[in-house]
């Protein structure tokens, strides 16, 4: 069984508690897609989709998530 992996934008005020926050939950969401799909996503995969996530707000779009299909 094979789900979407949803990682939310970081939209908010850029302070270390927002940082923080939202790190964990994209922590919970990669955490949620192993145990779903019987497999983990190696970190440097992990760094790169958070990234890519955070770069979506901060070139104007209005995307709530940012999906990748595994």
């Amino acid at each position: 069984m094979s789900t979407k992996l949803e990682i939310l934008v970081l939209s908010s005020i850029l302070d270390a508690s927002t940082i923080n926050a939202w790190l964990n939950l994209c922590q919970d969401s990669f955490e949620v897609h192993a145990v779903v799909n019987s497999s983990t996503l190696k970190p440097t995969i992990q760094i790169v989709l958070a990234g890519i996530t955070a770069v979506f707000i901060n070139v104007g779009t209005t995307h709530s998530h940012a999906l990748c299909e595994n």
